[in-house]
């Protein structure tokens, strides 16, 4: 008796399962795939530089802005997206060695201008993490248009970075000069100075970077009221200064102030070996 009922019970579990499979359509499996290309800035989106947020600790947004005037950029996959012109502005004649910071940038968001610190931004989408260096060139010297020239160092300190592409591990971001450093830039003989790495052995590098030098709650601060009293115009030469961009100009050189001087700084970007 107890086999017939275990044979009913086998049997009625198998025509179960044949009914199940007989209202099953025919399955079969294909795949989904996607290839990508070197992120050139040749897309719709073109070139687009991100906020380098207020510097320290506070970071953009994320929001799209227009960069100060005066900056220049590269192209192709690894790139320079904004590299900026360092402006002094108007500044006192001294008899001494005297260190002079650089204004704060401006830039455009909307309808609406805001300072932010000096920064570059750039961007490597050659895909993976290969790696990359900036290096900064100068010669230190300062010439006018008529071949004037004086000697002055430019240094960097106070440096930090901020990831435009939502990279929060700590460890994947390029490396800066510790804040506290100061970086000498360029040399007597106009060699380059590393300013910024991304390690490939790391995995470091990959996206866009914004690079800030400085912090607006750091400010050399003003010189008494910014705005002359007889037309209200600004006076360069009293407005807060960032801080973390000095030019230090030697005693004993002769300067004339009816001339305009510059010098050139040259922005490298290497790949890494």
């Amino acid at each position: 008796m107890k086999k017939t009922l275990l044979g009913a019970a086998t049997l009625s579990a198998l025509m179960l399962a044949i009914t199940v499979q007989s209202n099953i359509a025919k399955a079969a499996t294909t795949k989904g795939d996607i290839h990508f290309l070197e992120g050139d800035g040749s897309d719709s989106t073109g070139i687009e530089v991100s906020d380098p947020g207020k510097g320290g600790q506070h970071e953009g947004d994320g929001s799209v802005i227009k960069p100060p005037a005066g900056g220049s950029s590269t192209t192709g996959a690894l790139r320079f997206n904004y590299i900026p012109s360092i402006r002094f502005g108007q500044n006192r004649l001294s008899t001494k060695t005297q260190d002079f910071y650089a204004l704060f940038d401006e830039i455009e968001i909307g309808d609406k201008k805001e300072e932010r610190p000096t920064f570059y931004e750039v961007v490597d989408l050659r895909g993976g993490t290969k790696g990359w260096t900036v290096n900064l060139k100068n010669d230190r010297i300062f010439r006018s248009t008529d071949g004037k020239q004086f000697k002055a160092t430019l240094a960097f300190k106070d440096i930090t970075i901020q990831s435009n592409s939502s990279i929060s591990n700590a460890e994947q971001f390029p490396t800066v000069p510790k804040g506290t450093e100061e970086t000498a830039i360029g040399t007597d003989v106009g060699s380059s100075v590393k300013i910024t790495e991304a390690k490939n052995t790391e995995s470091q590098g990959y996206g866009s970077w914004s690079v800030r030098v400085g912090d607006l709650d750091k400010k050399v601060s003003s010189k008494g009221d910014v705005r002359t009293p007889k037309n209200g115009e600004v006076d360069e030469t009293k407005i807060a200064r960032n801080a973390a961009v000095k030019l230090t100009i030697p005693g004993g050189q002769i300067i004339d102030t009816s001339k305009d001087y510059s010098t050139d700084l040259v922005w490298e970007l290497v790949s890494a070996p």
